[in-house]
C-alpha cells in the first residue's frame, strides 16, 4: 500500500532515543501514537518510510534482532557517515544511490542468506535483485554470521520489526502462513486507524503486516461480524 517499509525500534530511554533520530540523524518528527497499553510510538518520517521508536517503561535486556543497522539516503552527502543510538541502533547516512538507495536500506544479520531471500521474496512478494530484496524503494541486504539469531525477540532494545503496509491484513496474513510464514500475532484491529498482524521469518526477525485505512482507505468490519 506504499513503496516502503517501516522500521521499528524500542527502546526505554525515550528522550534519548528521540534527540539521537531527531538532532543526530536528522529525522522529521510526525506524531506520537498509542498502539497499545504501556506503550507509545514516536513516529518519525524517511523519505517515505517511518521509523517508529516504540517507548516502555521498563524494557527487558534481550540480545539483538538480526536488523542491525539502518541506512538512510542523503542529498549532498559525500561520504558515508556512521552513528550509533542509546540502545545500539546503528545508522549509517549515505550519499543517494548508494548500493541503490534512493530512501532507505536495512542490513539484516541472517544465518542462511538464500532462505531468507527465498522468504521476503515468494513469501511477502518483495522483489529481488542481485544484491537486495525491496519493497519499493526501501532496500532490505542480508549478511550472514554466527551472531545472527535463531528466535529474534520483539522485545528489547534496539531494532525489533520491519513494517509492511498491504491492502488486507486478513488476506495478506493468511497467504503468508500457507506459504509457510511462522506466525507472530494474528490480525488484530486497532480502533478505525488499523488492522494489522505479526509473522516471523527463518530466524524469527518480526514482520508486521498493516493494513492503515490512511493508506487504503475505511477498513472493512471485522470478520466475525460480516
Amino acid at each position: 500500500a506504499k513503496p516502503c517499509f517501516d522500521v521499528a525500534v524500542m527502546t526505554d530511554a525515550l528522550e534519548a532515543s528521540k534527540t539521537f533520530w531527531r538532532d543526530e540523524v536528522g529525522l522529521d518528527f510526525e506524531e506520537t501514537i498509542h498502539p497499545r497499553r504501556g506503550m507509545a510510538q514516536h513516529r518519525f518520517g524517511v523519505h517515505g518510510s517511518v521509523l517508529k521508536v516504540n517507548h516502555v517503561e521498563a524494557l527487558a535486556d534481550a540480545p539483538p534482532s538480526g536488523i542491525r543497522e539502518l541506512w538512510i539516503a542523503c542529498e549532498g552527502l559525500a561520504a558515508p557517515r556512521e552513528l550509533e543510538g542509546p540502545g545500539g541502533e546503528r545508522a549509517r547516512l549515505v550519499p543517494v544511490g548508494e548500493r541503490g538507495i534512493e530512501g532507505i536500506g536495512v542490513v539484516m544479520r541472517v544465518r542462511d542468506r538464500s532462505s531468507h531471500i527465498a522468504f521476503y521474496r515468494d513469501v511477502l512478494g518483495f522483489a529481488a535483485d542481485a544484491d537486495a530484496c525491496c519493497c519499493g524503494h526501501s532496500r532490505l541486504f542480508f549478511e550472514t554470521g554466527d551472531d545472527a539469531p535463531s528466535d529474534a525477540a520483539i522485545a528489547g532494545p534496539g531494532y525489533r520489526y520491519l513494517t509492511v503496509q498491504i491492502f488486507s491484513c486478513e488476506e495478506a496474513h493468511r497467504r503468508a502462513l500457507d506459504l509457510g510464514a511462522r506466525e507472530g500475532a494474528p490480525p488484530r484491529r486497532g480502533g478505525d486507524v488499523a488492522i494489522y498482524s505479526m509473522v516471523r521469518d527463518p530466524d524469527g526477525n518480526w514482520v508486521e503486516l498493516s493494513q492503515r485505512a490512511s493508506l487504503t482507505g475505511p477498513l472493512d468490519p471485522p470478520t466475525a461480524a460480516r
